[in-house]
């Protein structure tokens, strides 16, 4: 208080008796003589300290006068009671000549000891288990033994009060010279593995070669790895960017409303999209997108991995033409098999009218009509084999499933109760959602529903199932039947061309339902005995690979 009061005064003398004088309340000759003609004493130079502005000369004089005297009072009087209580409570320090330190931080028993004396006794197990946190004393690092000081200590001060708590820990647990060295060495440790660990990660991403960025919550780019850079041609700090700008302007409004989605509901999104570089060249690619979380479990931001499949693309659609061509001949051999019979049809047809012999009117319309049957025959073979070979690219857009399914389940019943197969279908109405060619969809679907009702149509009681339900991340068409089913030594060949084993057909069905359900980045799964049925699962994906154009 003395120190206070003193080095008030002073600031009042050299601050505040200027302006006063100034304003003429007080005359002039007090900071021209000082007071009762002592020059040194002169509020705007006291003690003859001059060149320094008004404000500085002011705080050095009062600051000074308020340390001495502060160091003055301290060393020639003695503590009352109070300020020995307070200085024990906050600064440790009690009338001990040498106190004795604990020889080890926090030890598990004195604790105990500790939580008995200030705890009721049926409470002091349960906190002491809590604090321990299920760990035995043995398994307690340096680093768990200061973490339970400092919740030991907090769990006192909410009963005691934080100055009491302050003092019981302080008195009863004292860190040794050695335990205090070893404690920082163990931070120091654990502050260079996680330096390390991050070194690593930083130079994990940077050498990586797909492209890696990140964003706030709001999808604005704040950093992008060398690989993002060089594909893209583009810097995260070069400008305001968006991860949308990463894609072209059709995968913008197809893919950009369901990460919105993603991202808000706190989940990942991962599709196949369209890349887009800063000179309008658009790739193949593959993108993922994952939230960041804080403690609390809010979303910071997203990572993204951006994969450029322009080589895998390309590696496709070579080893597509190369099976292909490898197939040509098996191909070529299916179709002169096929434009054989009804060529031999024809030309036996065609001898019979030419003959000089007939006569019979009825006769000649029956060939005439073997003529133009066996014409529609090739017709639709050829039809066939080019609508297999020729280059084939998807137009997906979002689809629900059970719109593509229904009108193919509908038809097909018409045709089941003409051949007295009974059509049953469940989970149409599903909100199951896929990124698909309709078109090509429903030809896949009819085809497989073809096949099932040409199975069964020579059973007593015919029946065909199908189901659409969604299976992770893909939607799944589920078509059973209970007909005839597959021998084992047909399943491996139900997808060649012009492999079949109906009397009647081109054997191209299953081969072009395999083509488009590749296009789509779809599988099909096959159960079938012989006697007890077949059942196909058709498993489309939400979001299809990237189209690849197949050359015939």
């Amino acid at each position: 208080m003395a120190g206070i009061s003193a080095g008030f005064a002073l600031w009042f003398y050299t601050l505040i008796v200027p302006a006063v004088v100034k304003d003429g309340a007080v005359p002039i000759s007090l900071l021209e003589a000082g007071p009762l003609g002592i020059g040194w004493l002169r509020p705007t130079a006291l003690f003859s300290l001059e060149g320094l502005d008004s404000i500085s000369h002011g705080v050095f004089w009062s600051l000074f006068v308020n340390v001495a005297a502060y160091l003055l009072v301290s060393i020639f009087t003695a503590q009352d009671a109070d300020e020995r209580s307070q200085a024990a409570a906050f600064v440790g320090l009690v009338e001990k000549a040498e106190p004795s330190p604990t020889p080890a931080i926090l030890s598990v028993p004195e604790i105990e000891r500790l939580l008995h004396l200030y705890v009721p006794a049926e409470d002091a197990d349960a906190i002491l288990g809590e604090l321990l946190g299920g760990k035995t004393p043995r398994e307690l690092s340096l680093p768990d033994l200061l973490d339970l000081r400092i919740r030991l200590e907090r769990m006192l001060a909410a009963s005691l009060g934080a100055a009491a708590a302050r003092y019981i820990i302080e008195d009863r647990f004292t860190i040794s010279k050695g335990e205090a060295q070893e404690l920082v060495e163990s931070f120091q440790t654990m502050q260079r593995s996680l330096g390390k660990s991050e070194r690593l990660l930083a130079s994990v991403v940077e050498s990586v070669e797909d492209c890696i960025f990140t964003t706030d919550v709001e999808g604005r780019l704040i950093t992008l790895n060398p690989a993002g850079r060089r594909l893209l041609g583009r810097d995260a700090a070069a400008g305001p960017l968006t991860r949308l700008d990463v894609l072209d302007e059709a995968d913008r409004r197809r893919v950009g409303p369901a990460i919105k989605r993603a991202v808000a509901n706190g989940r990942p999104w991962r599709g196949a999209v369209q890349g887009l570089t800063r000179a309008r060249r658009r790739f193949p690619a593959h993108l993922a997108v994952s939230c960041v979380f804080d403690e609390k479990g809010q979303v910071l931001g997203t990572v993204g991995v951006l994969r450029d499949l322009t080589e895998q693309v390309a590696t496709q659609q070579r080893l597509i033409q190369r099976e292909k061509l490898a197939s040509l001949g098996e191909m070529a051999a299916g179709v002169a098999h096929e434009i054989r019979n009804p060529l031999g049809g024809i030309k036996m047809a065609t001898n019979l009218l030419s003959s000089s012999a007939m006569n019979d009117r009825r006769i000649s319309q029956e060939m005439a009509q073997s003529i133009t049957s066996g014409i529609a025959e090739i017709e639709a073979i050829i039809a066939d084999l080019l609508d297999y070979a020729r280059e084939t690219r998807l137009d997906c857009q979002e689809y629900a499933l059970g719109r593509i399914l229904a009108p193919v389940v509908e038809a097909c019943a018409a045709d089941g109760r003409a051949r007295g197969v009974r059509v049953v279908a469940h989970g149409l109405e599903d909100a199951v959602v896929a990124s698909v060619d309709g078109q090509r969809l429903r030809q896949v679907f009819t085809n497989v529903m073809q096949n099932a009702l040409e199975a069964t149509e020579r059973q007593r009681s015919g029946r065909v199932e199908v189901r659409l339900h969604q299976r992770a991340t893909a939607g799944v068409v589920e078509i059973a039947d209970n007909g005839v089913g597959i021998q084992p030594e047909h399943r491996e060949k139900i997808f060649l061309p012009f492999y079949t084993t109906k009397p009647t057909g081109t054997g191209l069905g299953m081969a072009i339902v395999k083509k488009i359900m590749d296009l789509h980045g779809g599988e099909i799964e096959i159960d079938s005995a012989p006697g007890r049925g077949t059942t196909i699962r058709l498993i489309i994906p939400r979001s299809p690979l990237p189209a690849v154009a197949e050359v015939a």
